[in-house]
């Protein structure tokens, strides 16, 4: 008996030996907290030669994620990482798409982890996931902290709005924002929001850094104009809220909604735990609650190719009305007050306005780009009309964040922009003329290259040849820059802002008649404002005092007495300021960041590019001007510098993009240190391209691109 129960053991012992143990299995194991709501940890089963993580997928139905080999668990004791070495169900560096449901699993083996490892982080998504049965999941606290409470109340009634006329709409004034993330932990890698938003009026996009503590706490404080009905992007989540200039609100927002978010990126996700408090919660909260159905401005391009102008047109009114209903239905529902029904009504014309002429305007392009027939149809003599449908002499228009996009697509549809064109200028002396008259200054090599340049410059070729002389050309520009600094003010500067001013005045006359004729509109507020937004980039291309002229002309056909104010007021600002061709980069957090990337290249001219990836517009610029760029390779004077955001594409395809586009310096910012950098230069949109000068300070911090050859020719002038 002994004899066989010896035989017995040591059965079962060679057994384990040569099979192994049955693995330990932690089913739904528990863990801390999650960054994403993509994954889920569904079981880990841990064995003597392998670990098996079983991931639940939760995405878009039909939409696809991936996994690289990087992927790894990581000991929260020691921070030792387990590196996958296979994946079942899948492949690495594959597309797995979802199905119809939109759920998948998929399991990562990893290797085996050592015995006392009793907790860990999958990847940087899953934190805290303990090893150990038994253990009881993590409670969350939904109730938001008293000292939190504490505070906020503090920041409301630290903040008292000043007391203004209750009919002033144009009331400048700081604006504080303040809130808690119930559930954010540092650990999410994040530590700041961003707010962007304009001025429409003057045209003036602004940045605004929201910051959040390690406590959750979060808060931002910005001048505003005006009332505006914005939002907070976090963690790539849309936080809306309507603030007025001197108020000051509270938002209270829970993480476990943004884990909800994060599983449908092709929407907006409307928070439903959204907390307002302050003097504009009722206003907020009303906003909030009313759910429109989208416009799908991302499927213009295909309406294009597929519809005709009148069934496109039929079905946007269509869909307006629908929204309108909604509206109408909510505030039958819900008592919505007469303020919150006005701004989602003009939401609703906004996005509807929005949509018809960018149609139209895709369509005009199409037709200049192709043979297709179908692009040239001419548009109906009517397709316009639906302009007569928005409110366009309501002030509160301009709450509604998709204002600008509006007006920026009116002032720029094809009927403004059929108007004859401008006339060229002449300059009364050219460049060559005038420096034969001061040639005694001039060395023999200067006359010879003017010379070579007045032959060529009609010439087919006449680019690839000032290519070739592109170095000489710029130090004739810096040997002789007193000289072309007289040119430029006796020949061009005035010559040039009399003209621009004169042909300003005629367009205006003509999009006058426009307005009439083509939209069958009177002149209005909307339509008053886009001549008051032309102050800026007229400004901008001559600083003169003769602009004061130009304003008393322009605004005779201005009847709104505030626009008259804001745009002389907006003038008499920018006249008073005498800014240096160069400045010096503030001390901010920002600079800290670019200064890391930058001080290496200390003595160099730096063409700066802020792009992405995603961004049609930036890859384009990049991958236009690389011949020009392949010409200074090694140039001891000027350094090009790309900087993207980590989130702004998969790390294959950016290092693809960079190779083949030969980005020599290429950095990838976290988003926190791409939000400062937004805020450094006040970046709304990509790309944004800026110069430093060769003493670090900022020569340009909107360079246009299209200038980029002769920027490069001349950029020590």
């Amino acid at each position: 008996m002994k004899k066989i129960t010896f035989l017995l053991l040591l059965f079962i012992t060679v057994s384990i030996a040569v099979f192994g143990a049955k693995p330990l299995t932690i089913i739904n194991p528990p863990y801390e907290l999650k960054k994403s709501g993509l994954y889920n940890v569904d079981k880990i089963e841990l064995g003597t030669n392998e670990t098996l993580v079983y991931l639940h997928i939760s995405f878009c139905p039909h939409w696809w994620v991936s996994f690289t080999k990087p992927e790894c668990i990581i000991d929260c004791k020691t921070g030792k990482k387990y590196e996958a070495v296979d994946l079942k169900g899948a492949k690495f560096d594959e597309k797995i798409w979802m199905p119809d449901s939109g759920d998948s699993t998929i399991v990562i083996v990893f290797p085996p982890l050592d015995k006392n490892v009793k907790k860990v982080d999958y990847n940087t998504e899953i934190f805290g996931i303990s090893l150990e049965k038994n253990v009881p999941h993590v409670k969350v606290n939904k109730e938001t902290p008293a000292k939190i409470k504490n505070w906020l109340n503090n920041q409301l009634n630290l903040y008292k709005p000043r007391q203004n006329d209750a009919n002033s709409f144009f009331r400048p004034d700081t604006v504080h924002i303040v809130g808690y993330l119930n559930g954010y932990d540092k650990r999410f890698g994040f530590t700041s929001g961003m707010i962007q938003f304009s001025n429409a009026i003057t045209n003036e996009p602004q940045t605004v850094l929201l910051k959040i503590a390690e406590d959750g706490k979060f808060e931002a404080h910005f001048p505003l104009a005006y009332p505006q009905y914005l939002g907070a992007v976090i963690s790539n989540q849309y936080v809306p809220f309507y603030v007025e200039p001197g108020s000051t609100l509270s938002i209270g927002l829970n993480w476990s909604e943004f884990l909800v978010a994060s599983r449908n990126p092709s929407r907006q996700y409307v928070f439903k735990n959204i907390h307002y408090t302050g003097l504009l919660e009722k206003l907020n909260t009303e906003l909030n609650s009313v759910i429109l159905n989208e416009t799908e401005n991302n499927k213009i391009e295909q309406y294009v190719n597929e519809k005709t102008p009148e069934i496109f047109k039929a079905e946007q009114l269509k869909d307006r009305e629908k929204n309108l209903n909604l509206l109408e239905e909510a505030r039958t529902k819900n008592s919505l007050s007469d303020k919150a029904v006005s701004i989602l009504k003009n939401k609703i014309s906004l996005q509807s306005g929005i949509m018809l002429f960018e149609y139209a305007i895709v369509k005009a392009s199409k037709a200049m780009k192709s043979n297709n027939g179908n692009y040239k149809q001419v548009l109906p003599a009517d397709y316009y009309d639906f302009t007569n449908l928005i409110p366009l002499n309501d002030k509160s228009m301009l709450i509604n964040k998709e204002f600008s996009i509006f007006i920026h697509r009116f002032e720029h549809s094809e009927p403004f922009l059929a108007a004859p064109r401008k006339a060229m200028f002449k300059p009364g002396k050219d460049i060559y003329e005038y420096s034969l008259e001061k040639k005694n200054l001039l060395s023999a090599s200067d006359l010879e290259l003017i010379s070579f340049v007045n032959r060529i410059k009609n010439n087919n070729d006449s680019v690839s040849a000032l290519q070739k002389r592109a170095t000489e050309i710029s130090r004739f520009f810096e040997r002789n820059k007193s000289m072309l600094e007289d040119y430029t003010k006796n020949y061009l500067s005035n010559q040039v802002g009399d003209m621009l001013f004169e042909n300003n005045l005629k367009d205006w006359k003509l999009k006058d008649s426009v307005l009439l004729s083509k939209f069958g509109l009177q002149t209005n507020f909307v339509y008053e404002t886009m001549k008051v937004r032309t102050l800026k980039s007229t400004f901008n291309q001559v600083q003169s005092d003769k602009i004061v002229n130009y304003w008393s002309k322009l605004k005779k056909g201005i009847t709104d007495s505030l626009l008259v104010r804001v745009g002389s007021e907006y003038l008499n600002e920018k006249l008073q300021k005498t800014a240096p061709t160069a400045y010096a980069l503030p001390d901010t957090t920002g600079t800290s960041i670019l200064k890391k990337i930058i001080d290496p290249f200390k003595g160099k001219q730096l063409f700066i590019s802020f792009w992405a990836l995603n961004n049609s517009v930036s890859t384009r610029n990049i991958t236009e001007t690389k011949s020009r760029r392949d010409m200074y390779i090694g140039n001891r004077d000027f350094d090009f510098i790309f900087i993207s955001e980590e989130q702004s594409a998969y790390q294959e395809d950016y290092d693809t993009f960079v190779k083949e586009q030969e980005l020599a310096h290429s950095f990838r910012l976290t988003t926190d240190e791409f939000n400062y950098i937004r805020q450094l230069f006040a970046i709304t949109s990509l790309p944004r391209d800026v110069i430093i000068d060769a003493k670090g300070n900022v020569k340009n911090d909107n360079f246009n691109i299209n200038l980029f050859d002769l920027e490069l020719d001349a950029f020590s002038k």
